[in-house]
């Protein structure tokens, strides 16, 4: 049971650069709302600290996920349709998979490992930073064709 190519494809017509720059600035901004001890605002003022508990289990992994995804989405802006349209699809598949990644990872953890929610998260962001560049290399490279089986028409 999982999504069809032409669902992926209407998807992709549907998410435009802006539309994904905006969703994953907002991602940002949730996260850092959540939890201001990123950016150091719960160190001068613990008035803005109302979701003391929720702060490091949800607004950092929310950061960690969404500042790569927004910093992409940006330099999406100077690439062929055909190349953002790869990524975006590249993009549907991998946020599910790190949110639940970052869902099944405990809290804490004291084993020799240190398998957390914020490393969890931390290595999937860098995975899908380096992903995301190879992924537009070598669609540049191809020439930014996509596959006639990739892209039904509707």
């Amino acid at each position: 049971m999982g999504v069809d190519s032409q669902t992926i494809c209407f998807m992709t017509r549907i998410m435009t650069r802006k539309k994904v720059c905006i969703v994953s600035l907002i991602g940002l901004v949730l996260g850092i709302a959540i939890d201001p001890y990123i950016i150091g605002l719960c160190a001068t003022d613990k008035s803005l600290c109302i979701f003391d508990s929720l702060a490091h289990i949800l607004g950092k992994p929310l950061v960690i996920i969404f500042l790569p995804l927004f910093l992409v989405s940006v330099a999406m802006f100077r690439f062929k349709k055909q190349i953002f349209d790869t990524w975006v699809r590249f993009v549907y598949f991998w946020l599910p998979i790190t949110a639940l990644f970052v869902i099944l990872a405990p809290e804490y953890d004291s084993s020799l490992l240190n398998i957390q929610k914020d490393s969890v998260s931390l290595f999937m962001s860098g995975l899908f930073m380096i992903v995301s560049f190879f992924l537009v290399v070598y669609i540049s490279i191809k020439g930014g064709k996509p596959n006639e089986k990739s892209y039904p028409q509707i």
